[in-house]
């Protein structure tokens, strides 16, 4: 598009999509799947709406009395976090450049080095879905469990990609078109974490799971924004590509481990008032062995 319009085209149109995107979303969306006065041009159907009720959590929706000091401390909550991070390290880091690794490193012109980097976010597009399906027919049809589904997915999202970006550094005289494959293969495997760390979230809690994955968005910008600059500046220092590929492989591997060992498929209570009720059972049910052992000692407090 560059080539052949001006560069403000790219941007004219990504944000037509984006207002398009906005208004089918004014027209389809609704607040609750129940709720019959919504403006949405789609109701769902009862069997839909009694679908999902039945995977909501008995206690509601509301997020007043949530635990912050437990999603915080939640190993489970901690690596799915992490795993988006090295998700998004790896995303925003060729979002931002792969053009210039095809210019300027594999001497491809600008209007290839544009239709290659499309490449890997089509077939992310073509892989992410049917990973999803997948996932949900294994869990649905009890062929694995959750968690193993979920550990499964990740690894595959995780691992493959790190094996990819170290072939790519490690196999001696690597022609262009090896490596631009070896490269699309490692973006490309990425979206098997839909099946992953994104759909861990709901497993550990549907009432709190928009502010999960709030605090968990958050977080994995970052990358978006240190990831982006450090690249610069290793390019700029040493002008080797090994290191930010086996920088981002190091990311995904760690965060693989932390998913494979700490990560769980199961709801989690982060209820603040329910973390007090059970403190309070807790003390009376000490008080009560305290008594219990007096009383054996034949020990009487005095009054």
């Amino acid at each position: 598009m560059i080539n052949h319009l001006r560069w403000e085209s790219i941007f004219f149109l990504g944000g037509g999509i984006g207002l398009l995107w906005s208004v089918l979303w004014l027209l389809l969306a609704i607040d609750h799947p129940s709720d019959k006065l919504s403006t949405s041009i789609y109701l769902p159907s009862e069997e839909e709406i009694n679908y999902i009720k039945s995977n909501q959590d008995r206690d509601g929706h509301h997020s007043s009395d949530v635990s912050l000091a437990k999603i915080f401390t939640e190993p489970a909550f901690l690596c799915a976090v992490l795993n988006h991070f090295a998700y998004n390290w790896g995303y925003y880091i060729f979002a931002s450049w792969l053009p210039t690794y095809l210019k300027k490193k594999l001497s491809f012109d600008l209007e290839s080095a544009g239709f290659i980097s499309v490449l890997p976010y089509l077939l992310m597009t073509i892989i992410g879905m049917p990973a999803g399906y997948v996932a949900d027919k294994l869990i649905s049809k009890n062929i694995a469990s959750t968690l193993f589904v979920r550990r499964m997915f990740q690894m595959l999202g995780t691992l493959l990609p790190a094996l990819f970006l170290v072939l790519l550094c490690f196999i001696p005289n690597l022609n262009a078109t090896s490596a631009v494959a070896i490269m699309i293969c490692a973006l490309a495997t990425t979206p098997f974490t839909t099946a992953g760390h994104s759909s861990n979230f709901l497993d550990l809690s549907t009432k709190h799971v928009s502010l999960l994955f709030s605090i968990s968005n958050a977080v994995a910008t970052i990358p978006g924004i240190v990831g982006v600059y450090i690249t610069g500046f290793i390019l700029n220092e040493t002008q080797n590509w090994d290191i930010v590929f086996l920088l981002a492989a190091s990311i995904y591997f760690v965060a693989a481990l932390s998913f494979l060992f700490f990560s769980k498929a199961e709801k989690i209570d982060f209820d603040q008032t329910h973390l007090l009720r059970n403190i309070e059972e807790q003390e009376t049910s000490l008080g009560k062995s305290f008594g219990g052992l007096e009383e054996s000692f034949g020990y009487q407090s005095p009054k």
